[in-house]
């Protein structure tokens, strides 16, 4: 009881070793489930993760499952129940059963959430790991908790550890607005994280707060729950004239300066409603930048494939966007006369943005390709950090009336397999546009993949130097997938919004 009444950020606690007898049942579940069960792979834009159906009814498989039936038993009873309301002060617990198997093999992750549903009181993980091998912090899978601010918003970065140790069990208090957690993504190759979890579920409905709960936060439009945007006015003419083409031919590769190309452009965007323009801009442009990405990554210790610092990144103009239950970001707001390799591939980017992409040149461009009249943009020079970083899909990014989304993308696909990773989403990075379904308060799809076929689904792989130009219409969310550390470098992007006329 006191670990948990002393535990920070919130009550957890962590049994270890959970059974006495050298592990010995939990040694033949962790065989049932490996050998006898079958797992089923999930990915949406907040985890990545092999999952057993319900475990809660196993009385037809006792014969099959044992120790499986026999441990779930034990969770179950009433006496180890009653252990865990006094051990967490979580008031009377029912004997619902609410359990499953989960397997992160390399890359799993599970983002940063709060665990509220329903009549959930108490979370708890018993990690099978394998018994004979130490679980090191570098490996990943950790249980990270996060503490929330002066503001009650989730911190960006966690403050405690848990490591899944073999023979553990992993407890907390779910409570709105601040039992956030996290799966940190397995970074081993060769060490799947496999448990068993679930939950404690009370008869009584959770006290008041379920307002601020993730699920709820996911699924409320709340214009100051995110920097809010400024958009900055448009003006131009209709017609490209020689002085636009001058402007654009410092940047544009030069298929892209033939008006036979803006008009093929213009055919298909109409149809389609999205297109992709690969090799967007010159050689020389993108050779610039993409040299200072690289160097970039290389300085921070996002090339290497392994597990990431926290603060990786951060610092010399680029900050932090959050909260982690909607996104964790790098942007670059510039400000620092500072010479960092990170600092310079911010200005590169930047230096796009205001030379091309915020010109009246540009602007009448993109109004002969969309064939639409644009009065206002945003713009946001970002990087989406391997290992640390993601957009989920929420209401707040529900589009109210149609908007154009342009988005300048720069990753490294310096070899077949950086390039085959990127372009098939296994390290994410891809950008993805989804309907809403209010009646769910949900998305409507599951697992969300560049070659997906729902023809309500909108993925778009990262390919470096392309211009992704989307027209978000009205009901649409979207996220960009969590990048995994195996991506071996930032996606990095310019992304700009512009407002149409009506």
């Amino acid at each position: 009881r006191k670990q948990f009444e002393n535990a920070t950020p919130f009550p957890h606690g962590v049994l270890h070793p959970l059974c006495r007898d050298q592990g010995q049942l939990l040694r033949r579940v962790r065989r049932e489930l490996l050998e006898n069960v079958s797992y089923r792979e999930k990915e949406t834009d907040l985890f990545q993760v092999h999952q057993t159906g319900d475990l809660a009814n196993l009385d037809g498989f006792r014969e099959e499952l044992p120790a499986l039936w026999e441990l779930r038993e034990a969770l179950y009873s009433r006496w180890f129940r009653q252990a865990v309301e006094e051990a967490t002060g979580c008031g009377k617990l029912s004997d619902q059963i609410d359990l499953s198997s989960n397997i992160y093999s390399h890359g799993g992750h599970l983002l940063c959430h709060d665990d509220v549903i329903g009549n959930r009181r108490v979370s708890f993980i018993i990690y099978l790991t394998d018994p004979d091998t130490e679980w090191k912090e570098e490996d990943g899978g950790t249980l990270e908790l996060f503490d929330i601010d002066e503001k009650g918003e989730c911190q960006n970065v966690p403050c405690k550890t848990i490591l899944p140790f073999w023979n553990s069990m992993a407890m907390f208090v779910v409570r709105p607005g601040r039992s956030y957690h996290e799966v940190r993504e397995v970074f081993a190759k060769d060490k799947p994280r496999l448990s068993v979890s679930g939950w404690y579920h009370s008869d009584e409905p959770l006290p008041d707060g379920n307002g601020i709960a993730s699920l709820a936060q996911l699924q409320t439009k709340d214009e100051g729950g995110l920097k809010s945007k400024v958009y900055h006015s448009l003006s131009y003419e209709e017609d490209l004239d020689k002085e636009d083409l001058l402007v654009l031919k410092k940047y544009l590769n030069r298929p892209y300066l033939s008006p036979a190309t803006w008009h093929a452009v213009a055919k298909q965007f109409q149809e389609q409603g999205s297109i992709q323009l690969q090799s967007f801009l010159s050689d020389e442009r993108v050779a610039e930048i993409m040299s200072a990405c690289l160097k970039a990554d290389q300085a921070d210790g996002l090339a290497t494939k392994q597990r990431p610092e926290w603060d990786a990144g951060t610092g010399d103009g680029w900050e932090t966007r959050g909260p982690p239950v909607k996104q964790r970001y790098q942007e670059f707001v510039g400000g620092h006369n500072v010479d960092s390799a990170r600092a310079v591939a911010g200005k590169a980017l930047k230096h796009v943005v205001s030379e091309l992409l915020q010109t009246p040149s540009f602007a009448k461009l993109l109004s002969i390709a969309s064939g639409k009249q644009l009065k206002g943009q945003v713009d946001r020079v970002r990087r989406f950090r391997p290992g640390l970083d993601y957009t989920v899909a929420h209401f707040n990014a529900i589009t109210a009336d149609p908007v154009l989304d342009l988005t300048l993308c720069f990753v490294n696909n310096s070899d077949e397999e950086r390039s085959t990773n990127w372009e098939s989403g296994v390290v994410g990075g891809y950008h993805c546009y989804i309907p809403a379904d209010p009646e769910n308060n949900a998305a409507t799809a599951e697992v969300y993949r560049p070659d997906d076929d729902d023809d309500e689904l909108l993925s778009i792989s990262a390919v470096p130097n392309s211009m992704n130009l989307v027209l978000r219409r009205e009901g649409l969310m979207d996220f960009v997938k969590y990048i995994s550390a195996r991506a071996g470098g930032s996606r990095w992007d310019i992304s700009m919004e512009y407002q149409l006329e009506d």
